[in-house]
């Protein structure tokens, strides 16, 4: 569960990130979008960090460790297309 959990804070860093950067002509639409689904992977992330410890188990610890087990990969480009951001 705890890989499951760097996914989704992975996740959430990666769609923040193309909310903020988004552009272009549906950007509207998408900066919506974007935000919505952020504040949906953070709402699941942290139900499923509660439902670990509700079963003994730990959770992540710090963003180094979550660099460490994440399986989605990073994008750091300083531009990625709307398309690329939403396929």
């Amino acid at each position: 569960m705890t890989l499951l959990l760097a996914d989704f804070f992975a996740l959430y860093i990666k769609t923040k990130n193309f909310h903020w950067h988004i552009s272009g002509p549906n950007f509207r639409g998408y900066h919506l979008l974007l935000e919505e689904q952020g504040d949906q992977i953070l709402t699941a992330t942290d139900d499923i960090a509660e439902r670990v410890r509700k079963l003994g188990g730990t959770t992540i610890r710090s963003v180094g460790q979550i660099g460490r087990q994440q399986r989605i990969l990073d994008n750091d480009a300083e531009y990625v297309s709307p398309n690329d951001m939403l396929d």
